[in-house]
């Protein structure tokens, strides 16, 4: 049976043994209910009316309110799939994909994303309390004493703006109370893991609460590093304290402030040798090393390759919002937040020859301050006007080794067989210590931008209204890159005359009348670098883009009955350009991208749950697009034209007090319409070794899932007046999909079916709830992304990414 096939089989055993479990907790549930006081119905609709709010349109909103395609995650459901960070919401949110590798994030939403350099924007935008992150390096926030997550679909032009060109992710971190109380929290379980998280709240006078919060986790690797002296792949330690605070400045003023410091440090090697080409595989080095996508990586790199992988965030976030009601109901809103975020890098490649070395730590800062005012609700006509600004600051500082002793030795031979003596000519180690660059190139990006915007809304009548929305964005970009700091192992400049002085038997010996060997050797290797190499001396990168753009939307509302809405949405976003500061090569611009969204909808609240559905259709022109070159750097270009189009439904139900059911599914077509400039595929590159290119016209968009789909089940049931029995049941399912743009056979991500749960009792009277946790129950194992191999010499020698295994925990939680 093909692996194909077996994934829709599995998928199906999954969601009946889910059934099962939960028409075996009904008739408890059942009993408790009418045991209450009669009719369980009406008990499930009680419980129901704790409605999901949220603030996908900048109001708090039901979210069979709210005309927009949302996934709203509480703070209970986040606790019951154990999410620690955005990662864990992939499998359980409609057409959202996040994939961590290396010191990149590749996210996307209905197969739009961005490749997680610090070189440009994601295309989703991270809010976290309300402020903006514009790097997808920035996203994995650790998820602890949460208030709640939105993923909202779809442009987001007016009311997000700033490059939220597929959507928006929304953190919500718990709010401070005045009433005292708080939670400990403390698991431990596989790979040696440990987790203690707590909070406590409460208010310091009549005016002032506070809340603080912190985490600690540390665990073990899951992957089994065969190179002697390495850390395990996948390990991980992380620490986070915030502290919150409510200020009420009078009866209709509210300021809160958030401070919130954390650091997430990944260790070891989690991309794993899973492809050899045939240019690699004559190599020895290659001899006997494992290429099954396993639980073991060899990271067998020597000299000053050889370290110990780290991938890691030490980060600093502050905001302050303040809301004053003005009269009439209406709200001013001022949210001002800084962020400062120190990416530590230091990591080789996970293969048997020594290619690269990258130790360059990146911060990236940021202030941004938006002010909105909000209408009251309970008016036929109601707006939200505001204003944003940004200040962006990234900085990239030490280095890079790269191993080019394949291109010297090839240079070496050559020249041998040219008639030049052996004796003449460095030693191989010699060659080797002047072809090993080390590249110092230090980075600097600014950006800044500003808008205004404005959404009305209008009642036609009591069941129909329309909305009509404006936003006029400016943004500037400006990058600085210096080319004089790449030297060779030995601290001499790369490829000049006194590298080459250095390991050649006799320098200054002159091979023809003014010509040296160490010059003959300059000339020629600066010849052959200079195709794919900026050679120190190459005037520094410095650049500038500003744009402005007008992004309209609209949508009409129609309620035909109670609790049913029916919508329509026109949207528009644009996502601002940038240089391939990531290349080896002096940066080259890409433009912006634009794209045109239309959406309808439908939302039913039947009183013991709510159903959505929603189809789109979005249209992209000159969607960016990035790959991995030939020099192993990544490259940025504009494709021409590309759609996203599908449809998404979600259903929550509460059929009776104690349970909750859920199920959501996605179905994506996401393809370029024009692409026929393409980078080539691995066969492509083997039949075409000098390079080519290849029409992409209909074929599909990386990172997207055709289909996906998630079932939950939540229950609480009491075993006597003092024991509560609580179970979650959480099965998430994505189909296979390409992770790079050239639509590699072999770089593609596997379908796979994840299946978390938790059973637990809770002492009510105590506050103490002891739990059994579960994830990947029935470790399903494939991968999640496939890369080609940074200056291998195959194109077809591939890295791979997989997912984590089987883990249980055991927790205990005590409520104060």
């Amino acid at each position: 049976m093909t692996e194909g096939t077996k994934a829709p089989r599995r998928l199906g055993m999954l969601l009946g043994g889910c059934a099962a479990m939960l028409l075996a907790s009904a008739p408890a549930a059942a009993q408790v209910a009418n045991a209450d006081g009669g009719d369980g119905g009406q008990a499930a609709r009680e419980n129901a009316a704790d409605e999901i709010i949220v603030t996908a349109q900048r109001r708090e909103q039901a979210i069979t309110e709210t005309s927009a395609s949302v996934t709203a995650f509480s703070a209970e459901r986040l606790q019951s799939i154990d999410a620690q960070d955005a990662r864990d919401l992939t499998m359980f949110a409609p057409s959202l994909t996040f994939i961590k590798s290396a010191q990149i994030n590749q996210i996307a939403i209905r197969g739009l994303g961005s490749p997680g350099l610090d070189d440009f924007e994601s295309a989703v935008g991270f809010y976290n309390d309300g402020v903006y992150t514009s790097k997808s390096r920035n996203a994995l926030t650790p998820f602890y004493d949460m208030g709640g997550i939105e993923v909202l679909r779809g442009p987001q032009g007016v009311l997000f703006g700033k490059n939220a060109l597929s959507g928006v992710v929304s953190l919500r971190t718990a709010d401070p109370s005045h009433d005292f109380g708080g939670f400990v929290t403390a698991q431990g379980g596989s790979l040696d893991l440990f987790e203690a998280t707590g909070a406590v709240t409460g208010g310091i006078n009549d005016d002032v609460s506070f809340r603080l919060a912190g985490m600690v986790r540390r665990r073990g690797g899951y992957l089994d590093d065969l190179a002697p002296g390495k850390s395990d792949g996948g390990k991980q330690r992380t620490y986070a304290v915030r502290a919150k605070s409510t200020i009420d400045l009078g009866d209709t003023t509210r300021l809160k402030l958030k401070y919130e410091w954390f650091q997430d440090d990944e260790h070891g090697y989690t991309r794993q040798l899973t492809s050899v080409g045939p240019a690699d595989a004559v190599n020895p080095a290659f001899n006997g090393i494992e290429t099954e996508l396993d639980d073991r990586v060899y990271s067998g790199q020597s000299g000053i390759y050889n370290v110990d992988a780290l991938v890691g965030t030490r980060a600093h976030i502050a905001t302050a919002d303040l809301e004053q009601e003005i009269g009439n109901g209406d709200t001013l809103s001022i949210i001002a937040g800084y962020t400062n975020f120190h990416h530590v890098l230091r990591r080789g490649d996970a293969l048997p020859i020594d290619t690269l070395l990258q130790a360059n730590p990146t911060r990236n800062e940021a202030a941004t301050l938006e002010i909105r005012l909000t209408s009251a609700d309970d008016r036929p006509l109601r707006y939200i006007v505001g204003a944003y600004g940004d200040m962006t600051w990234t900085k990239r500082r030490g280095y890079s080794a790269l191993n080019f002793t394949g291109v010297g030795q090839g240079v070496r031979a050559a020249l041998i067989g040219n008639g030049i003596p052996a004796a003449l000519l460095p030693s191989p180690q010699g060659f080797d210590e002047a072809n090993t660059l080390i590249l110092a190139s230090p980075f600097d990006q600014k950006g800044k931008s500003w808008a205004a915007f404005a959404e009305l809304s209008y009642d036609l009548t009591s069941k129909l209204s329309v909305t009509a929305g404006l936003r006029y964005s400016w943004d500037r970009n400006s990058i600085r890159r210096g080319f004089d700091r790449s030297l060779d192992l030995n601290g001499n400049i790369f490829a000049s005359v006194a590298s080459y002085a250095a390991v050649v038997p006799v320098p200054g010996f002159q091979i023809a009348p003014g010509l040296t060997v160490e010059q003959l050797l300059a000339g020629t290797m600066q010849g052959v670098y200079g195709a794919f190499l900026a050679l120190p001396g190459t005037p520094a990168d410095d650049g500038s883009m500003s744009d402005g753009n007008l992004q309209p939307a609209g949508r009409i509302e129609y309620r035909p009955w109670d609790r049913v809405l029916l919508y329509g949405t026109v949207q528009t976003g644009t996502k601002q350009g940038g240089f391939n500061a990531s290349s080896l090569l002096p940066a080259t611009a890409f433009g912006k991208e634009k794209a045109l969204a239309f959406e309808i909808g439908a939302k039913y609240d039947f009183g013991i749950g709510y159903a959505t559905l929603a189809a789109f259709r979005t249209n992209f022109d000159d969607l960016q697009v990035s790959a991995t070159n030939t020099a192993g750097a990544v490259d940025t270009m504009n494709a021409a034209k590309a759609v996203s189009q599908g449809f998404e439904a979600e259903i929550s139900v509460q059929p009776m007090r104690g349970m909750r059911l859920g199920a959501s599914y996605a179905y994506l077509d996401a393809h370029y319409r024009r692409f026929v400039n393409a980078p080539c595929t691995v066969d492509q590159l083997h039949a075409q070794p000098n390079g080519c290119s290849q029409d992409l016209t209909g074929r599909p968009l990386p990172n997207a899932p055709a289909n996906s789909a998630s079932v939950y089940a939540d229950t609480e049931i009491p075993l006597t007046d003092r024991l509560n029995l609580k179970a979650s049941a959480n099965i998430g399912w994505k189909s296979d999909f390409y992770t790079e743009i050239t639509d590699t056979p072999q770089q593609k991500a596997d379908s796979l079916a994840i299946v978390n749960g938790r059973i637990g009792v809770e002492l009510p009277d105590t506050g103490l709830t002891v739990s059994l946790i579960a994830k990947n129950l029935f470790d399903e194992r494939g991968a999640l992304m496939r890369q080609r191999a940074s200056n291998a010499r195959d194109p077809g020698t591939i890295l791979s990414l997989i997912n984590e295994p089987r883990t249980f925990a055991v927790e205990a939680r005590f409520a104060f």
